[in-house]
């Protein structure tokens, strides 16, 4: 009886992996089947459409989908948003059963990214099918952050991010993030993640460097405030971690952010490392800087800071630092003189004002629209001035 009983349980185990195999060996045999499928999976996720030059599917020492010269566009159809010259994509055996594809490990090799804000004042990323998740605990099916959440662990090799702003009325804003480097390792509950992030942003006389470090999870939106269409496709997630830029080229960023002309005076590098938050606000996101430290040469400033409303029309955003005690001559490198009120202006150069001065405490707030328009109020103190009289 035993002996028929171990038989039985042979003859069974033996049937059972008989029609495994006949289940899975379409897959094995035709990797354009599960690219098929992949692909269809994430074009739902992210409301776009995906082109694969070349599909291939290995099987040792893991079963495996790479896909050469990916390329996901605009919804509209008329631009590329995202491409990666190879993604290996490393499955999970099992789910291919039920005609599901499911990774373990994503690789993607040489990914670019095109960030832009159109001349409406719209961002590219608040176009498409990506949507929101209701609260923390069941994120909606149509997020693109299920597609990362999904998986142990993703890597981004050589990436670039290339970011294009076309609202600004005084001229095309171009910046770029080189050699971008991330490992997102997933948690168990496939909720959160902890990110490392680096980068390089080239520049006319150097290489800048970025850094990021932290978390990132599902968040839920502000309940009962209605967002703007372009803006209701955005993910809700949260990040909270820290920011390191090292090597900031003063008047590039001057010139990317602030309004033009920028003065040729202005010149330096800067360092930056600051806690970081950016969490679903009222409209897009709001970025929250805490522990805000900035050396500029001899200038080192230290504070808070947020935007509320990022990837919106009309971000705004506010500054609140104070600063060692500095030249008038060497702060008017770092903030010339053209960027203060005309009449500070005319006073200045006619009393030819110098001295020392350290801002004890001071505010800064303003808008884009598209311009920024700025406000400031604070303490300074002023020492050893000078000052023509009469």
């Amino acid at each position: 009886m035993k002996g028929r009983s171990r038989a039985g349980k042979i003859l069974l185990f033996l049937l059972l992996l008989c029609i495994a195999i006949g289940l899975i060996l379409p897959f094995i045999l035709d990797p354009a089947l599960i690219k098929n499928l992949f692909v269809s999976q994430i074009e739902q996720q992210v409301g776009r459409r995906i082109t694969v030059g070349d599909a291939r599917l290995g099987l040792l020492p893991s079963i495996r989908l790479e896909l050469f010269d990916v390329a996901v566009t605009e919804p509209d159809g008329t631009a590329v948003f995202f491409t990666a010259r190879h993604v290996d994509l490393v499955l999970r055996a099992w789910p291919l059963l039920k005609g599901e594809v499911v990774g373990k490990r994503l690789t993607v090799e040489q990914p670019r990214v095109e960030l832009k804000r159109l001349a409406s004042g719209v961002w590219n990323v608040a176009q498409g099918g990506g949507g929101a998740s209701p609260s923390t605990d069941e994120p909606e099916t149509h997020n693109p952050l299920s597609i990362l959440f999904a998986v142990q662990q993703v890597t981004l090799q050589n990436g670039t991010v290339v970011i294009t702003d076309e609202f600004r009325d005084d001229g095309l804003r171009v910046a770029r993030v080189e050699s971008v480097d991330a490992v997102l390792t997933v948690g168990a509950s496939h909720k959160e993640a902890d990110l490392r992030l680096s980068g390089a942003i080239p520049g006319s006389q150097g290489t800048s460097s970025i850094g990021l470090t932290g978390r990132l999870s599902y968040a839920a939106k502000p309940v009962g405030i209605a967002q703007p269409d372009a803006l209701s496709v955005l993910p809700a997630f949260q990040f909270d971690g820290i920011a390191e830029f090292a090597n900031l080229n003063i008047y590039e960023m001057a010139d990317f952010f602030g309004p033009r002309p920028v003065p040729p005076k202005v010149e330096g590098f800067a360092n930056l490392r600051s806690d970081l938050s950016v969490v679903p606000g009222v409209v897009g996101y709001d970025l929250i800087l805490s522990n805000l430290r900035v050396d500029l040469g001899r200038i080192t400033m230290m504070g808070n800071a947020n935007v509320a409303g990022l990837l919106s029309e009309q971000p705004t955003f506010a500054l609140t630092f104070g600063s060692n005690a500095v030249s008038l001559e060497e702060l008017l490198v770092r903030f010339p003189v053209q960027w203060v009120d005309p009449r500070i202006q005319a006073v200045m150069m006619e009393r030819k004002i110098a001295g020392t001065v350290e801002i004890l405490s001071a505010r800064v707030t303003g808008v884009t629209k598209p311009e920024p328009v700025l406000s400031m109020t604070g303490e300074l103190k002023v020492s050893q001035g000078q000052a023509l009289v009469g």
